[in-house]
This record gives C-alpha cells, structure tokens and sequence, in this order.
C-alpha cells in the first residue's frame, strides 16, 4: 500500500521520545500510505493489522510511526497490542513494568465493547489512545467475529485503528 524508506539508528525506547518533523522523507512517506488506507478502507472502516512472518522486523515501530503521522495530520487514533509475548507496543509507552488490563482481558471477556473501553490507555504526550496488552496469559477461545465487530464499533470512534500483532508463524 505504501513504501517507507529504512530509518538508521532509529530509537523508540521507553519512554518514548520521537520527534516525525526531523524526517521529512518518512514523515511524507508514512502520509502518503495513510492517504492511501484511507482511500481503500474495507470492511472494518479503519481498523487496520500490522503483521509479519518475523520476529523483530518492525512491526511495532512501522505502527507507532503510522500512527504520530496519523495524529500529526490533525486525526484520532487507536492503537492495540495484540502481542502477548513481547508485549512490544505496551512496553514502549508504559515501560516494561505495566501490567493493567487490556488486549487480552478483552479477548477473556468475549470483545466487549463496554469492557474495551475500561481498558483504553490515553497517552497525553503523543495525544493518542491505547489498548495495552493485558495481564492474562492463559489462552481463551478465539471469537474473531466478535473481535470484527468490536473493531466496527471502536471505528466510529477512531480516524484509525492500528493493531500491533506477533509473528504469524507463532
């Protein structure tokens, strides 16, 4: 849907300290592919999965770009860690001691609505909402098409909807 050029020596650690201005090129690129999801929205409006066969390839980085682009452009966004292994999302916002209910409680609780917003962390230095991970670790039954239509209704919220996931090959 979009290219986004190779950042070197890219940093973003907790916390999280990351100024787009300071990189044009990315800056347009990561628009121009935001323009482009807009344009080619489906089913769940804006709701969007970012994922990969590998771990360590960028996954959450690209999310965490797209969405300060996102917010830069004056819309609202949604961001959801679905990685319950790394955790990578929650812990570059929260640090890697956060452990509040989240994704995974959300999953326990068959994806609802009322219980999702309980969960949904404001982020006021980058202006943006975030569901964390979840302090749950056994497995629950997957109900995905409770979880589409969770997104659906999260989308009326939301300019944009972003889910951070493991590895496919997980």
């Amino acid at each position: 849907t979009g290219i986004v050029p190779h950042i070197k020596d890219l940093d973003l650690k907790f916390p999280l300290k990351f100024d787009l201005s300071k990189n044009k090129v990315l800056l347009d690129s990561l628009k121009k592919t935001i323009i482009k999801l807009e344009n080619d929205k489906v089913q769940n409006n804006n709701a969007f999965i970012i994922s990969s066969p590998i771990s360590s390839d960028g996954k959450t980085v690209l999310t965490i770009l797209m969405a300060l682009t996102t917010i830069q452009m004056g819309k609202k966004v949604l961001l959801i860690d679905m990685d319950e292994e790394k955790k990578s999302l929650t812990n570059k916002f929260f640090g890697k001691s956060f452990q509040d209910k989240g994704f995974t409680n959300i999953r326990k609780e068959s994806f609802s609505l009322e219980y999702a917003k309980n969960c949904i962390v404001r982020d006021k230095q980058y202006n943006l909402e975030i569901i964390p991970s979840g302090n749950i670790k056994e497995n629950y039954s997957e109900n995905y098409d409770k979880f589409n239509d969770l997104l659906s209704s999260l989308s009326k919220k939301y300019d944009l909807i972003l889910c951070d996931t493991m590895p496919i090959t997980y």
